[in-house]
């Protein structure tokens, strides 16, 4: 990502900013916009963190970024949602949030890991014995199989940190992220809970 992929990251925040402008004045659908930008600042930060964790000699993150985060903590702080944020909510059912991706993520290395090949992470391959680790993932997570599989074919491995990373450490570390995905109400289980609940006869 170094050099020109690391600018590009850069390039489409500062566009992203430009745009919420662009929208304010002429209108149209903040809310995708806003949204539009958040992604490219998420991209911005952990890109930059991934390229510092590899040793990368980068340029930081625009001064700007950092002006707008902290007038947004300091809404925050005192209890006060800003407009960036309230914006950006979405209503219905919402896509999941970064610590939800990261937890499917966490799935899919578990999964990879479990393959022949295993899963490279820090120059070293990280392979875990469990034949059933679909079945493991169902009962961890409380999803069927197909959604399991979904998650492998269309989710990324979850990034593992600048450290070595073990057999046993991952599964640890999928084992909390099964426990969260759990809590939060997207499961299989959670939602069969809440049909059954609105059931007449209960």
């Amino acid at each position: 990502m170094a050099g020109r992929g690391w600018q590009a990251l850069l390039d489409a925040e500062a566009l992203a900013r430009r745009k919420i402008g662009d929208v304010q004045f002429a209108g149209g659908d903040i809310g995708l916009t806003v949204r539009a930008w958040w992604q490219t600042v998420s991209d911005v930060l952990n890109g930059y963190s991934r390229l510092i964790a590899m040793g990368e000699n980068v340029t930081p993150p625009p001064v700007e970024i950092a002006v707008v985060l902290g007038n947004l903590a300091a809404y925050l702080a005192v209890g006060k949602i800003p407009g960036p944020i309230a914006d950006a909510v979405t209503e219905g059912r919402h896509a999941p949030g970064p610590t939800e991706s990261r937890d499917i993520g966490l799935a899919v290395a578990y999964r990879k890991a479990c393959l022949p090949n295993g899963i490279e992470h820090c120059g070293e391959t990280i392979k875990i014995s469990d034949p059933h680790a679909v079945k493991t993932l169902q009962g961890l997570f409380g999803v069927c199989r197909t959604t399991v599989q979904g998650w492998v074919k269309n989710c990324p491995a979850a990034y593992l940190g600048a450290n070595p990373v073990g057999a046993e450490l991952l599964t640890d570390m999928t084992r909390s992220a099964g426990a969260r995905y759990l809590g939060s109400g997207r499961s299989n289980i959670a939602i069969g809970a809440r049909a059954t609940k609105r059931r007449p006869d209960n």
